[in-house]
């Protein structure tokens, strides 16, 4: 009886000693995490401003829609000034090239 008995209380140690490794492990991740999350909030602050705007108002206003026009139309307004200023610098270099040549 006395060996069942320490038998018993055995078999209960082992338990809860797998059951307390399992706990620190998910302690464990949970805490890198946490880290992790915030470290991706911090790399909000890496972005551009206007975008961290457009962020912001998203947050507001949760429109996804709102977002993704007014960075289209920041997309287009960027590409239209590239546009211009290669057709600018194409002129002054045909101009160049008409007085020197």
């Amino acid at each position: 009886r006395q060996k069942l008995l320490e038998e018993k209380e055995r078999a209960h140690v082992k338990s809860l000693e797998k059951d307390a490794a399992i706990i620190i492990q998910r302690n464990c991740r949970m805490c890198l995490a946490k880290r992790k999350c915030k470290n991706r909030r911090i790399e909000l602050g890496s972005l551009h401003s206007r975008l961290l705007m457009y962020v912001e108002r998203f947050m507001v206003d949760h429109c996804l829609w709102s977002l993704m026009r007014s960075i289209n139309s920041d997309y287009i307004r960027y590409e239209r000034t590239i546009i211009n200023i290669v057709e600018r610098e194409e002129k002054l270099a045909k101009t160049f090239v008409e007085k020197v040549g």
